[in-house]
């Protein structure tokens, strides 16, 4: 590995450790020692959402849950991936219809020494109208006055709400307050620490579910619970809406199910060449194109919409770059959503603190 390479990703694990002991959390997150000769992608945690006594989301007529299907895409996806690439050590959060609380769910991930953490959901909404596929990455949603942004914190108010089958869950939650100014110190901390890989495995999901029926619905950050405390890339896939018709149709199919697995482990074979290229890890993740929407003498700047944001320092001013990623056509899908709040955006190349507009 490159001497730049290494040092990001060792300056990557430093940065969680601190986080981890602010947090009082070093015995429970072991952190993988840095190799500096190869960066392999050896284990990926499956987890399957709900189980047991949590169904999670219920068709309107009672006949399916949110539990089996997530369960039924997640042995899928575990088939293809130990079919396809059997170098790689796949791990299921449960197998079986067993309920499984969140920590644990991010514990497993930890004690596997996981390289990516994989959380399969179904979800649901109140009107049948909402459908599609959407990849969440940790963080705190920024707009709090769109529809995108109240869809986003029902799904995961929803998705959080599973700590209430927990016997003592206002004592192992009790630090999840990114809400709170002291907190959110930490919390950032955990979240940056990541935050480019699992915003590139988001961004191939986002391409990577173009092969199936179900619309895209894109890529958001969102505070769930099972990403907290996962000391690696994690995205949270919401595979169709039980609420919708259409979605759900498909989801009672073997080729809707199939379809879905098929869309997630090309994504995962997309993100495993990143990860081991020759660069490493964290240069390999490092986004290359993006949607410039306005420069600013201030770094904390809001934006509008609830979009995947970098800010990147060019001289004396502050670039707000969204939806930065490898895949130069996401990107570009992307733009026509955010021209809606930002008429005057423009594509941009990226290249370290350097951004260009592109001629593409």
């Amino acid at each position: 590995m490159p001497p730049t390479a290494f040092l990001l990703h060792f300056t990557m694990k430093i940065r969680v450790v601190f986080a981890l002991l602010l947090l009082g959390l070093g015995h429970l997150v072991p952190v993988r020692a840095v190799d500096p000769v190869s960066l392999k992608l050896e284990t990926v945690v499956l987890d399957p959402g709900h189980g047991g006594k949590d169904a999670g989301a219920v068709s309107k007529d009672n006949k399916t849950k949110e539990k089996d299907l997530a369960l039924k895409i997640a042995r899928k996806v575990r088939d293809k991936i130990n079919e396809g690439c059997p170098g790689v050590k796949v791990v299921l959060t449960r197998d079986k219809d067993v309920f499984i609380p969140l920590l644990d769910r991010a514990e497993i991930a930890n004690r596997n020494k996981a390289n990516l953490f994989i959380s399969i959901h179904i979800n649901s909404i109140k009107k049948p109208g909402p459908s599609g596929f959407s990849a969440h990455i940790l963080g705190e949603s920024k707009n709090k006055n769109n529809d995108v942004f109240g869809l986003n914190m029902s799904v995961s108010q929803r998705e959080n709400a599973v700590v209430q089958f927990e016997d003592d869950y206002s004592v192992k939650y009790q630090g999840f307050d990114p809400s709170d100014p002291a907190s959110a110190i930490v919390f950032n901390l955990i979240q940056s620490a990541y935050y480019e890989q699992s915003l590139l495995f988001a961004g191939m999901m986002d391409a990577s579910i173009a092969g199936t029926k179900l619309v895209r619905r894109g890529v958001s950050q969102d505070n769930f619970y099972v990403l907290w405390r996962t000391a690696m890339p994690s995205v949270l896939l919401e595979c169709g809406f039980i609420s919708n018709p259409d979605d759900l149709s498909y989801l009672r199919s073997e080729k809707g199910i199939d379809e879905i697995a098929q869309a997630i482990y090309e994504g995962f074979m997309q993100f495993k060449a990143q990860y081991e290229s020759v660069e490493g890890t964290v240069q390999a993740s490092a986004p290359r194109y993006g949607i410039q929407v306005f420069a600013s003498s201030e770094p904390d700047k809001k934006i509008k919409g609830d979009y995947p944001k970098k800010v990147i320092k060019v001289g004396r001013y502050y670039k707000y770059i969204v939806y930065p990623g490898d895949d130069w056509a996401v990107v570009r899908e992307n733009w026509k959503k955010v021209k809606k709040n930002y008429p005057d955006s423009f594509l941009v190349e990226i290249d370290g603190d350097k951004v260009t507009i592109c001629r593409k």
